[in-house]
């Protein structure tokens, strides 16, 4: 058995055992209670004080265990068990139904938690209670029944935190002995109420209950206050990490994953997604992320996803895509502040990125601009000199596109040429480097690769080419390629002019054998 499967089996026998018992123990023993305006008092201030809890460090703190014990103390364990297991049911399902709404947590998730807390609440005040029963009498009865119950209840939660593979040192640093510590402040105030109750009766209790509940209030203020402040200084620094991340990028499709992934660990969702308005080619389709998970899916199949966020990528006044979020829970202000702040730094970022590519990109083919080629033709050479590396440089040359746009148009040449860029781009690696000369000439640099490879490459791309048909009309037609190639290593000494005009001269050769 796993350790989420075994935690639900713990938290529950707890739950059941413990409410189960606190209730069969009342309907066969028959305590006395409070009479019905006094535990109508005792039964909303206990809730109250459960609602209106105090974090401390990492340990939750609130003061209705001492209307517990109170009861406890007073009326006997079987009355004070089951006040505290109805108590806590109550306030757990009132939550479940309050999250549930708020789509901060499923339903059952919160149930099945209330139920734990509350058969543990069951548990350990009918152990401190049948203990402060036998030593009643005795100056340290309460006492000691407060001792039994801060242990019974330390024992419960050990096992829980054993169950669910926690680190118990760490965990008794952090949470136990503190929770323990403040519970030994919290729990003589229920002796107090004891000793008021019995002496002056409800009126005595009444203003210490209103006391105890308005300091309960303003604690809880104060600790949401720290919540949203701690919460507030996250996202902020979530957000400089997403812009420090984002605003480095210059490719369009790794931006976007990147961008979405950033979406994800920012806030609790469901999934992100990214849906391109403009067919450009480096936005590959409609995205996908979910967890850590990123994929590409049709635009028919975004029916399946039902979000409750949507935001529009623009660079200036000009839409670049879409985002649609779905939400785990409703967005906190600070939440929805800190996601429209992520939009616009994705928006900013996307824009210099789109910028940036259509530089060096060609409108038509998608391959890199000539200006970009030479850039990094310059670059790799560099790189071989320092590092005795080698590529090899390729330069293709479609036959007769004049005579194809004079015959069938100057738009079928253009789908010759965007036709020949994809098959160039297919039959390389992504670290290659393709690139569009002018008019009908194409360039390539292999990188690791000798002039055998790259002829071998080239020839494939020719024979793929060349196998396809195109038609206009009622005509059918076929091109031809022409191509050289040329390695390069650091021993050759060339500048980058030097080896284009030698592989270009090479391409030439070649066009006037060929006419022979």
């Amino acid at each position: 058995m796993d350790r989420k499967k075994a935690n639900i089996v713990y938290s529950t026998c707890i739950g059941v055992v413990g409410i189960t018992l606190s209730l069969f123990l009342v309907i066969i023993k028959k305590p006395i209670f409070p009479v019905l305006p006094h535990y109508i008092l005792f039964f909303v201030s206990s809730s109250l004080a459960a609602l209106l809890y105090l974090s401390v460090k990492n340990t939750i703190v609130s003061f209705e265990i001492a209307i517990f014990l109170f009861i406890t103390l007073y009326y006997g364990p079987y009355a004070g068990s089951f006040t505290a297991a109805m108590v806590m049911l109550f306030v757990w399902l009132g939550k479940a139904i309050y999250f549930s709404i708020k789509k901060e947590a499923k339903f059952l998730n919160v149930v099945n938690t209330g139920i734990f807390n509350a058969g543990t609440y069951g548990l350990i005040y009918l152990a401190g209670g049948i203990v402060h029963r036998w030593t009643i009498g005795r100056w340290y009865a309460s006492l000691l029944a407060i001792i039994i119950i801060i242990i019974f209840n330390e024992i419960i939660l050990t096992l829980n935190a054993v169950i669910n593979g926690r680190d118990i040192i760490k965990y008794f640093k952090e949470e136990a002995i503190v929770s323990d510590l403040i519970e030994l402040l919290i729990y003589p105030l229920g002796i107090s109420f004891y000793l008021l109750y019995d002496a002056y009766g409800i009126w005595a209790v009444t203003p210490v209950l209103s006391v105890l509940l308005l300091l309960s209030y303003m604690g809880r203020s104060y600790s949401n206050y720290q919540e949203r402040l701690r919460s507030s200084l996250s996202l902020e620094m979530k957000i400089n990490e997403s812009s420090r991340d984002l605003n480095t990028i210059l490719e369009p499709e790794e931006l976007i994953e990147r961008s979405l992934v950033h979406v994800a660990k920012l806030l609790p969702v469901r999934f992100v997604i990214f849906k391109p308005l403009h067919k450009m080619t480096f936005f590959k389709g409609t995205l996908v992320c979910e967890g850590e998970d990123l994929k590409i899916v049709a635009e028919e199949d975004l029916a399946g996803y039902l979000w409750d966020v949507e935001f529009q990528i623009q660079r200036g006044d000009v839409p670049l895509g879409e985002i649609f979020i779905g939400l785990k829970k409703q967005l906190q202000e600070n939440e929805k502040i800190a996601l429209n702040g992520l939009i616009e730094i994705i928006s900013s970022s996307m824009g210099k990125a789109v910028s940036y590519k259509e530089s060096i990109l060609d409108g038509l083919t998608g391959l890199y601009t000539r200006r970009y080629f030479e850039d990094m033709l310059k670059r790799q050479i560099a790189e071989c000199r320092r590092y005795d590396g080698i590529f090899s440089i390729v330069i293709f040359d479609i036959d007769n596109l004049k005579g194809i746009n004079d015959a069938y148009g100057h738009l079928k040449g253009d789908e010759v040429l965007v036709e020949f860029s994809k098959v160039l781009k297919r039959s390389i690696r992504e670290t290659d480097i393709p690139a569009r000369w002018g008019g009908d000439e194409f360039v390539l640099i292999l990188i690791g690769v000798n002039e055998e490879m790259a002829e071998e490459i080239a020839m494939r791309v020719k024979r793929d080419i060349e196998s396809r048909k195109f038609h206009e009309g009622g005509s059918e037609f076929s091109i031809g390629v022409t191509f050289s190639c040329m390695e390069y290593t650091g021993e050759k000494k060339l500048s980058a002019e030097e080896l284009f005009y030698f592989v270009d001269s090479k391409l030439l050769a070649r066009k006037k054998e060929k006419r022979k």
